[in-house]
């Protein structure tokens, strides 16, 4: 429908003349009894219990501090799965559950951080897939950070 849309505004076609819906594709599906699955995998909890004594604990430092949000940075770290499949997939109406599959986990970690008012951004640190790559091995590094003047 958006390739649709470019095409006719390129071609200066009139807005009202051509009109684009996804009824098609829903009635398509709905006849061949296609519908989206998700895909089983793995389930993971969060220990709701920890992150509230967590919360109560930064409550109390920026208090006891008396920090401001432009003071107080996060930085963590995520995983970039950028060879990974996805978690869903179009399946005949037969068909009740789909075979999971070993997820590729090919990977780039990625170092992110901002503080809490959200005006200070930092570059995100990428890191490939080896701990220690081998052109550096007799070098060693320490990384610097270097802070930007606030914009007020």
């Amino acid at each position: 429908m958006e390739k649709g849309k470019q095409f006719r505004d390129e071609l200066g076609l009139s807005e009202t003349e051509y009109v684009f819906s996804d009824g098609w594709l829903y009635r398509f599906k709905t006849r061949h009894g296609i519908r989206k699955l998700d895909v089983a995998g793995e389930i993971r909890s969060a220990n709701r219990n920890a992150s509230e004594e967590y919360k109560e604990d930064v409550e109390n430092l920026v208090e006891l501090h008396n920090l401001s949000a432009s003071q107080i940075y996060n930085a963590d770290e995520t995983g970039l799965l950028w060879r990974c499949l996805p978690n869903s997939t179009l399946a005949d109406r037969d068909e009740k559950c789909v075979k999971g599959f070993k997820m590729n986990k090919e990977r780039l970690t990625v170092l992110l951080c901002a503080n809490s008012s959200g005006d200070q951004m930092l570059t995100p640190y990428v890191i490939g897939k080896y701990k220690k790559l081998r052109a550096y091995k007799d070098k060693t590094f320490q990384l610097f950070i270097e802070f930007s003047p606030m914009r007020g």
